[in-house]
């Protein structure tokens, strides 16, 4: 874990990535905020050069993540930031809020929701997890990772389309088997958020992809901005042209909303 940028009225940044990538998709926030502000993005455990959760942590859960991270900002002398978290890192923030609301200072949901798995995705995902144990690579989460991407990405008519599609699967080729089956258990065990939504009373950011078919619009807005308190300073924005990973399909509008949400504080 690094702390990088400037000492700023702002509040520091906090960046939790999706699964089954790295911090490398903070990489153009990273750079942009930190002239703005303190800005970490971690590698969550068992992805990117970070090792799994210890094995003995049984059964691993978002509460598992939450801790690891509450423990790193403590051990760095970072008593409460701005977390903002894509996918499997919106998930972690709704468990930071349920066990360590002191730490949050705001939030931004980027392509994630709050609803529950369902008995279909669940099973998938046990599946998933099963398949790792049977051929021992990461190779086989390639398909799932794909279909993150917009159809900008997917059709070669995005400019960096080639570049997002290798970053991606280095992500995945360098995951831990272990961390990504700790981590899709956990992600299959999480329970419906939307009531931990309602408690909700930093400032929020939603920002969600016209064309994410991962975690869609409709249920970005209806698990995570409708449930908000009316006295919750909130804010959504659907982002066109992308997908589940718009902080790698479109970096500017991205850092664009963040810094305006920042400068909100």
């Amino acid at each position: 874990m690094s702390l990088v940028g400037i000492n700023s009225r702002l509040p520091a940044v906090v960046f939790l990535h999706a699964f089954p990538l790295s911090s490398a998709l903070w990489k153009n926030q990273v750079a942009f905020l930190s002239n703005h502000t303190r800005v970490i993005a971690l590698d969550l455990p068992g992805f990117g050069t970070n090792p799994p959760l210890p094995s003995n942590e049984s059964p691993v859960s978002l509460r598992s993540y939450a801790s690891y991270i509450n423990d790193s900002l403590q051990k760095a002398e970072i008593s409460s930031a701005v977390f903002a978290g894509c996918s499997f890192g919106g998930y972690i923030i709704l468990e930071l809020w349920r066990s360590f609301p002191q730490l949050v200072a705001g939030i931004a949901f980027i392509d994630t929701h709050a609803f529950a798995d369902s008995p279909q995705t669940i099973a998938g995902r046990k599946a998933g997890i099963e398949t790792l144990e049977k051929e021992q690579n990461t190779s086989t989460l390639l398909p799932g990772m794909r279909r993150c991407f917009g159809q900008s990405v997917l059709n070669k008519t995005h400019p960096n389309a080639e570049e997002l599609l290798r970053i991606g699967e280095n992500d995945v080729n360098i995951a831990s088997i272990k961390g990504c089956q700790f981590a899709l258990a956990a992600i299959a065990a999480r329970p419906d958020s939307t009531s931990t939504v309602s408690t909700i009373t930093v400032p929020t950011l939603v920002l969600c992809g016209a064309d994410d078919v991962v975690s869609p619009p409709e249920w970005m807005e209806d698990s995570l901005f409708k449930p908000l308190p009316a006295t919750t300073k909130k804010s959504y924005h659907l982002i066109p042209e992308c997908g589940h990973l718009a902080p790698w399909e479109q970096p500017d509008k991205v850092n664009e909303l963040l810094l305006e949400y920042l400068n909100s504080f």
